[in-house]
């Protein structure tokens, strides 16, 4: 498109030389007065394809930024109207210059504008204000279009997205498909080769000890252990990894000490075997026992019942500050056991009964049923251990079908183990623990058929994901 510019001393000498250089068909962009005269942009009709183009246009191609300046006056279809005036040879001259010229003529007492010459200052203004429509008009189909080249991208863009995210759950899935091939294939060379290895991973997994732990223990194997002593061997590592207190240190040393973690562990007749331990070695005399379960409706009697046979009395704190003053009212107690409510590992109450406790220097035992699932087990020890814990004991061992599951978590968290209750009797089932016993009842216990592992099942555990197979990017 060709914007031309004309310039003449009148509006007549302009509108001639538009229709010499553009035909009388041409297009009036614009009109001002200049020091010289008047000033005339005008473009070619045929030139307007161009710009009435524009509106087809796809919404994402680019738009030449001084097109959109000279377009910014134009509409499709509202060019008649000023095509007329340049046929007829309307004058356009400036109304602000004729009607300053008019009063001027008038107050030197010369006689006003003519007939024609306020005919074309009206039509002037007129011309004026529809191309100021014109540019309004035009300034709206622009935003339109803008707002269509938008909502254009975006669409592309979740198109994209959605693509993109197919493509990562395609590969993700030969992902697998290949790790799993790998890791056969892995299994059957490591059965071949390192025969020795691969029967401490499978025994360990068998025994219910986790894929990190039974990978860790098969990569211990010194390469001069046989097959045959890969058992021997196995026990006598775990016995070294399984963290066991000193005997009786609760005991003997004495302390103040809460017992927590979820409901159900068996945290109160827990404390009520500590307690009678504790009474036939020391006497009660310096025994005290605090209940902070203000939760479960009648929870406190329990305790309380234990308490009247021991002949202990039981206290009750609500809070860390009823707790503080409980504290200082029983004097200096040689050992102090505290109840407390059971909790969900993932109630948010866990972190404020943690913060009660630690402002009153009380020393947490982890509670853990060793009849759990290893999950729940990993997920208590991994929310309680914040803060630290003196240790743990492990109750329920008599219900558990594995021992290898809770020692698991025990060995791969260096948690001190400090008893361990098999009953409900008082305190007949509560013992310090054995790591010998432990150990051999973990790995002695053989699967239900239904939960045996397949060599290649035990094979996908054992090595893993391929070091050289990277985690798939999610789609941006």
């Amino acid at each position: 498109m060709k914007v031309k510019r004309f310039h003449g001393a009148n509006s007549r000498e302009v509108l001639r030389q538009v229709r010499q250089a553009l035909g009388p068909d041409a297009i009036i962009l614009s009109n001002r007065n200049v020091p010289t005269g008047v000033e005339i942009l005008a473009v070619a009709e045929r030139d307007m394809a161009s710009i009435v183009g524009m509106q087809t246009m796809p919404a994402s191609q680019a738009v030449d930024e001084e097109e959109l300046e000279v377009r910014r006056v134009l509409f499709e279809g509202k060019n008649e109207s000023t095509k007329r005036r340049v046929n007829h040879e309307l004058p356009i001259g400036s109304s602000r210059a004729s009607a300053d010229k008019a009063a001027a003529g008038r107050a030197a007492g010369r006689p006003a504008a003519s007939e024609s010459q306020l005919h074309a200052e009206r039509a002037d203004a007129e011309l004026v204000a529809e191309l100021k429509s014109l540019r309004a008009e035009f300034q709206q189909k622009v935003e339109m279009l803008m707002r269509a080249a938008q909502a254009q991208k975006a669409l592309a863009d979740r198109n994209l997205a959605a693509e993109n995210a197919r493509l990562a759950a395609e590969i993700g899935t030969l992902r697998k498909l290949v790790e799993r091939e790998l890791g056969g294939l892995a299994w059957s060379e490591m059965t071949r080769q390192r025969p020795a290895r691969a029967e401490a991973v499978r025994r360990g997994l068998n025994a219910g000890f986790s894929p990190a732990l039974a990978r860790e223990l098969g990569d211990a194997v010194p390469a001069e252990v046989t097959e045959r002593e890969v058992p021997k061997w196995l026990a006598a590592t775990l016995e070294q990894r399984l963290v066991v207190a000193d005997m009786d240190s609760i005991i003997d040393r004495g302390g103040v000490y809460a017992l927590v973690g979820p409901t159900g562990v068996g945290k109160t007749t827990t404390i009520a075997k500590l307690a009678a331990r504790y009474a036939m070695k020391h006497g009660v005399k310096r025994l005290a026992l605090i209940s902070m379960d203000t939760y479960r409706i009648g929870a406190q009697d329990h305790l309380r019942a234990y308490g009247r046979i021991l002949g202990v009395p039981v206290h009750t704190a609500h809070d860390a500050d009823a707790l503080r003053d409980v504290l200082v009212a029983i004097g200096n107690k040689h050992l102090v056991l505290i109840d407390t409510p059971g909790l969900g590992q993932r109630d948010d109450r866990v972190a404020e009964q943690r913060q009660s406790l630690m402002a009153n220097n009380v020393q947490r035992l982890l509670v853990l049923n060793a009849a759990s699932q290893a999950e729940a087990l990993e997920d208590v020890v991994a929310v309680h251990r914040a803060g630290g814990l003196a240790g743990c004991l492990l109750t329920k061992i008599d219900e558990a079908v594995k021992l290898g599951s809770a020692l698991d978590v025990l060995v791969r968290h260096r948690l001190p183990l400090h008893y361990v209750a098999n009953g409900q009797r008082v305190p007949e089932d509560l013992h310090l623990p054995n790591r010998a016993y432990l150990i051999h009842r973990a790995l002695r216990t053989a699967p239900a058929a239904p939960y045996v592992l397949r060599d290649e099942e035990i094979g996908f555990a054992a090595v893993g994901a391929p070091r050289e197979l990277q985690p798939v990017p999610a789609a941006s």
